[in-house]
């Protein structure tokens, strides 16, 4: 999804007396001043557009509570920017963005990033308090690793923790994503800067192979018009091969 597909595109001021005709449009202008600030060296470049159009829509629906997770695809050169280009545009018409919240990646080092650009915001663009946005962190935090985020260095403001609030540590939790692979007969891929995140696209099956005692061995994921994998035998009752292997030579 595109930022043009959104259909309902206006949003009425936080005092009510005037509505912006087209949200959609007033993202997009700030979006492009951000990219064209010299002082951020062009980091920004092509945002990803179907996170933006999450944000704005988000945005339309909870303009006084717009919290966006900035890590879905690429943190300063995405999330980031298109966060920033959001909250200007709420700014514009009288709110206050609440701020960001990073799940993955260098927390220490992506919060104090992120907070460099808010402040080189606030002044560039003249936007009073645009620098303390609050910076929230999350994913699977624990003693040790808030103790290594602090002696590091860092600029987030609040942690999430969840996993290791609730569960023993002697007894691991299952930790579930849901990842879109297809709609409406269209293949979905989930793009991430960080490669164990990227998905396999289309619909697809899953088996899994068990050897003669009962214990699995194996699982298989094929696409959805893909044969069924079958049980084939390699060796006959005297231990024979019955399908020799090609010579390379």
């Amino acid at each position: 999804m595109s930022p043009d597909e959104i259909l309902e595109r206006s949003l009425c001021s936080s005092d009510g007396s005037s509505t912006c005709e087209d949200f959609v449009t007033l993202v997009h202008s700030w979006l492009s001043k951000i990219q064209w600030l010299k002082s951020l060296g062009g980091i920004f470049g092509e945002t990803n557009q179907s996170e933006l159009a999450a944000f704005i829509s988000y945005a339309l629906a909870f303009p006084n509570n717009f919290l966006a997770l900035v890590d879905t695809y690429d943190v300063i050169r995405s999330g980031v920017p298109n966060f920033c280009a959001v909250a200007l545009a709420l700014s514009d018409l009288g709110y206050r963005a609440v701020g960001i919240r990073l799940d993955s990646g260098d927390l220490a080092y992506l919060s104090s990033e992120a907070r460099k650009i808010f402040h080189t915001i606030e002044k560039e663009l003249g936007v009073p308090g645009f620098g303390k946005m609050i910076i929230t962190a999350s994913n699977d935090l624990n003693e040790e690793t808030l103790d290594a985020i602090r002696k590091q260095g860092h600029e987030v403001d609040c942690f999430g923790i969840g996993t290791y609030l609730v569960t023993c540590y002697a007894q691991a939790a299952l930790g579930c994503v849901f990842k879109l692979v297809e709609i409406n007969n269209q293949p979905r891929i989930k793009l991430s800067e960080d490669v164990s995140k990227v998905s396999i696209p289309c619909k697809k099956r899953c088996y899994r192979l068990y050897g003669k005692e009962g214990y699995s061995l194996v699982d298989i994921m094929t696409g959805e018009n893909e044969p069924c994998p079958k049980v084939i035998s390699l060796f006959d009752s005297a231990g024979w091969r019955t399908n020799p292997m090609p010579s390379p030579f």
